[in-house]
């Protein structure tokens, strides 16, 4: 039986932090119009940390798309993501490969690829203890 296909989307305000989990064959219109609402719901997303939790996605999402998601994310953001982290987790090489992509797509954002959530969640706990200790758990 394959996984009811959605987004959840996890907004924790107080350590200005957005978990996106993907679950099932998602398309393309989905993550882009589910992410827009998310986002427009928020007052300053760009002043979130972020981690995308691929491992149950089935979909597939091409190069061209991501770009128009991350033009979309900096029309939006202006700039003002700059220092911001990323972390996404997938066991899909096409992820990781994908990497220098999603750093030229986000050039503003420190972006990384993950295969385990652990290593994101120590990575996110890292650096947001770097730069401002009250924002880490």
């Amino acid at each position: 039986m394959s996984i009811r296909a959605r987004l959840v989307f996890d907004v924790d305000d107080a350590r200005r932090m957005i978990t996106v989990k993907y679950f099932g064959d998602l398309d393309l219109k989905t993550i882009a119009d589910t992410l827009a609402a998310q986002f427009q719901a928020l007052e300053q997303p760009w002043l979130y940390d972020s981690l995308f939790d691929m491992r149950r996605f089935e979909g597939v999402v091409v190069l061209d798309d991501l770009a128009q998601m991350a033009r979309a994310w900096n029309q939006a953001a202006r700039g003002r993501d700059a220092g911001r982290l990323t972390a996404i987790v997938s066991a899909d090489p096409l992820t990781h490969a994908r990497q220098k992509a999603y750093e030229a797509g986000l050039p503003l954002r420190i972006v990384r690829t993950f295969n385990e959530l652990t290593e994101a969640t120590q990575w996110l706990e890292a650096m947001r203890n770097a730069t401002d200790p009250k924002l880490a758990s």
